[in-house]
């Protein structure tokens, strides 16, 4: 989050009765900076992960929350909808989409501890029987 976003998020809450000027101020930027970054249009890259972000949602939805990045990446790609499977899944985590897993069982598997098996000794107990050779 950058020094202008913490601005922004604080001058909307109620509870905050400090003014954007003393904020800036505090966090060491220009006051004209920051309005000027409010006021500004949003970038491209931001734009693009916001409409993918829906895509991808609309997808995990459709699913029943049960597809992962990788075939929401081909749904995409069927669609013409270029981009990486890292980038898929970055979204992903970011918007919390865990996909369900119904090929496992619901309760973890057992841990048993084994007994060591013994080690064979010769007749004179000191060391394992050799292959003749």
């Amino acid at each position: 989050m950058s020094k202008y976003e913490f601005i922004d998020s604080q001058k909307a809450e109620p509870a905050n009765l400090n003014s954007v000027v003393r904020m800036c101020r505090w966090l060491a930027v220009l006051t004209s900076g920051f309005y000027h970054w409010a006021t500004r249009a949003q970038s491209a890259t931001p734009a693009r992960r916001q409409a993918l972000t829906a895509r991808i949602r609309h997808y995990f939805e459709e699913s029943e929350g049960t597809y992962g990045y990788r075939r929401i990446r081909a749904d995409l790609a069927a669609e013409q909808t270029e981009c990486s499977p890292e980038l898929v899944r970055q979204i992903m985590r970011y918007q919390g989409l865990v996909p369900v897993n119904h090929a496992r069982s619901a309760s973890p598997p057992r841990l048993t501890l084994r007994q060591p098996r013994a080690c064979p000794t010769s007749s004179s107990g000191t060391s394992p029987p050799t292959a003749p050779g």
